[in-house]
């Protein structure tokens, strides 16, 4: 396991400093340790991750689709979170997690086929340290894990990687998942996201602040910060709609999935929502994936997380933290789903569809239904109800073309 602390060297960035270090990373190097105080949506978001990561691995480790699992936690934190003031009750930051659940898989990796490669950075020394210490105290020295620590500003980070690990080796297949949660917005450079994009197989997940964006956009006391969110929105290739944002925030949204979708390995995304206990949207946890596999392990993380809600909000009594997801909530949110897929499915496909991964895409992004709930809730009741021909004598469910029997009621 890699132990020692990559510091930055980026003479492009920010000052250039005598000691050879980045003035921009310097920021975070004399910062004293705060633990965070957690809340209910963070705990929901770091679960979230690492369920969608679990799955992954899953997939990955027991049918041998890959050889290297490589996890990116771009702005870790310090290693967990806390609920009280005596810092008795801790919860797992998403670095820890994700390290605890390498160790288990390459555990059943009992062939040591697959290299497990954990990239943390921080800009905080003070957090990095500890949360190296927390890693240390739980690791079990598996030869096929590794964990690298880096002491960068985000920005500089994702230079760092791109030049230092991104390396194109036949040997290797890898699965590359990268997390970007900035404290807001305009911490990250959209231009040096996009580029690493660009460059590198993978699935991302980034953590959208609209509440920060909301927050500061307008705000003629924090110059700064308008300045830095008018940049972001340029990098993303609008340089006419800053205007334009400060009138709807809520474009702001659409302008990064379609930008980010429309780099070179990235064709779908699913976002989803967290809002405080007045419902107010707090930020989107953004998923953009590659291909169809990813899109379908991460709708079932969410349903594995938050039983088909659409979003997740805080509850009010904040002196505990409780999260209701039943399982007639799972049931009511299947059937309401399952009515408005129908009405889209209609209309993207008046005459016939094809049940292949086109039809499914469509379907799990434009609503929360995983494939599974499609076969059982959808292609089959109306199959049984006679709205649908197959046309083929296939007795499978994927893969079939069917025919509209009658034109479905928009109400139905």
């Amino acid at each position: 396991m890699n132990g020692e602390i990559q510091i930055c060297s980026n003479v492009k960035t920010g000052d250039y400093y005598s000691d050879g270090q980045c003035g921009q990373c310097l920021r975070g190097q004399k910062d004293s340790l705060k633990i965070d105080s957690v809340k209910e949506h963070t705990l929901k978001k770091v679960e979230l991750v690492a369920t969608y990561t679990e799955k992954w691995l899953e997939k990955g480790v027991y049918t041998g689709k890959f050889n290297q699992m490589n996890f990116i936690d771009a702005m870790a934190n310090a290693g967990y979170y806390t609920t009280d003031r005596r810092n008795e009750e801790k919860h797992d930051t998403t670095s820890i997690k994700v390290f605890k659940l390498f160790q288990k898989f390459a555990q059943t990796d009992s062939g040591k086929k697959v290299t497990f490669n954990l990239y943390i950075n921080d800009i905080s020394k003070s957090r990095i340290e500890h949360l190296k210490s927390c890693i240390e105290a739980c690791s079990m020295n598996l030869i096929n894990v590794n964990v690298y620590y880096h002491l960068m500003d985000v920005n500089c980070f994702l230079d760092f990687y791109l030049c230092t690990y991104n390396k194109y080796n036949l040997n290797i297949k890898p699965l590359t998942l990268i997390y970007v949660d900035p404290y807001n917005y305009a911490m990250v450079d959209n231009a040096k996201l996009i580029k690493l994009m660009n460059r590198t197989y993978s699935e991302l997940i980034f953590n959208y602040m609209k509440m920060d964006v909301q927050k500061n956009i307008k705000n003629e006391t924090a110059k700064n910060k308008r300045k830095q969110i008018k940049k972001s929105i340029d990098d993303l290739g609008y340089t006419n709609s800053f205007n334009e944002i400060e009138r709807d925030t809520d474009l702001l949204l659409q302008m990064i999935l379609e930008r980010f979708k429309d780099t070179k390995f990235k064709k779908y995304n699913i976002p989803f929502e967290f809002r405080t206990s007045t419902n107010v949207t707090i930020y989107y946890l953004i998923f953009f994936a590659h291909n169809y596999e990813g899109l379908k392990l991460y709708r079932d993380a969410t349903w594995e997380v938050f039983k088909g809600d659409a979003y997740f909000r805080n509850t009010r009594n904040k002196s505990q933290l409780s999260f209701d997801f039943s399982d007639s909530n799972e049931e009511n949110n299947i059937r309401e789903y399952t009515k408005i897929a129908i009405n889209l499915i209609k209309k993207k496909y008046p005459k016939e569809f094809k049940t292949d991964d086109e039809f499914y895409t469509f379907v799990i992004t434009n609503v929360p239904l995983m494939d599974k709930h499609i076969v059982s809730y959808i292609i089959r009741p109306l199959l049984k109800s006679k709205r649908i021909s197959k046309k083929n004598k296939t007795k499978k469910i994927k893969d079939v073309e069917y025919n509209w029997e009658e034109n479905l009621n928009e109400s139905e």
